[in-house]
């Protein structure tokens, strides 16, 4: 393996020649170090201007994942979990792995991690935590308010926090799986009322107020 390295407007690349390469790959790993990987038949003036024509994508992805600016389901570090915030550890392991105490979290990372990785593995499980809380949340609130979705699934979504179609079908915003667990009450009960009122008028509200009369404070905190 061939190895160049440079640095350019603060940034730092490495060039890397790999036998088994068939193109030219670009990762960021956590040191935020940009690698650029190619086969040894790529030149390597051919592989920097490879990297910079995705130096504005490269910029962004390090502006996004600087220490103490972003979560970790958005390529950050800070580490908040139904509203609790841990401090985050890391350690290398075979692969990764992510074990909770009180207040710390401690995630292995391989020895090939990178933010974009490591950003996908946190998704997949904060996910799985806020399905185990729905199955909790989800039924609790159908017997209190008598209303049923056919099916709640969960993403990750940009622009909202929970959907309800019209033969009611629910998708919930992984997202909220940083906020306060009240968060994820107030938006099941919200969008169950939207099982049977479709739209946000008097009668829609008057549910809200019957079944979450604190809706209003928690509504607050559902900011993108």
């Amino acid at each position: 393996m061939a190895v160049k390295e440079e640095v350019r407007n603060g940034i730092t690349y490495r060039y890397r020649k790999l036998r088994n390469a068939r193109r030219i790959s670009l990762t960021i790993n956590l040191a935020r170090v940009v690698t650029v990987s190619m086969p040894y038949s790529v030149t390597y003036a051919a592989a920097r201007a490879f990297a910079e024509e995705k130096e504005s994508w490269i910029e962004e992805k390090l502006r996004d994942s600087s220490s103490g600016t972003d979560t970790v389901l958005r390529g950050g570090n800070i580490f908040r979990l139904f509203g609790e915030e841990y401090t985050l550890y890391e350690k290398k392991g075979s692969r990764y792995k992510l074990e909770l105490g009180k207040h710390r979290a401690l995630l292995e990372i391989p020895e090939n991690a990178n933010i974009e990785k490591r950003t996908q593995y946190l998704r997949r499980r904060f996910a799985s935590e806020l399905r185990k809380a729905l199955d909790l949340r989800l039924p609790f609130w159908e017997q209190i308010t008598g209303m049923r979705a056919v099916s709640v699934s969960v993403r990750y979504m940009t622009s909202r926090w929970g959907s309800c179609t019209y033969d009611n079908r629910i998708s919930v915003n992984a997202f909220i799986a940083e906020l306060p667990r009240e968060c994820l009450d107030y938006l099941i009960v919200h969008e169950l009322i939207h099982t049977v009122v479709k739209n946000h008028g008097e009668r829609f509200y008057a549910e809200l107020g019957k079944y979450y009369p604190d809706w209003r404070r928690v509504r607050g905190m559902l900011k993108f």
